[in-house]
């Protein structure tokens, strides 16, 4: 259930909540 992320380059972008598991985006602050 995840897709590329452009931010990050990771697999970690979820589809359905449109969130980055690894890096958070679209959100401003980077996850941690």
């Amino acid at each position: 259930t995840h897709t590329l992320c452009r931010r990050c380059g990771r697999r970690s972008m979820h589809v359905q909540k449109h969130e980055c598991s690894s890096c958070g985006y679209p959100a401003a602050k980077t996850r941690k």
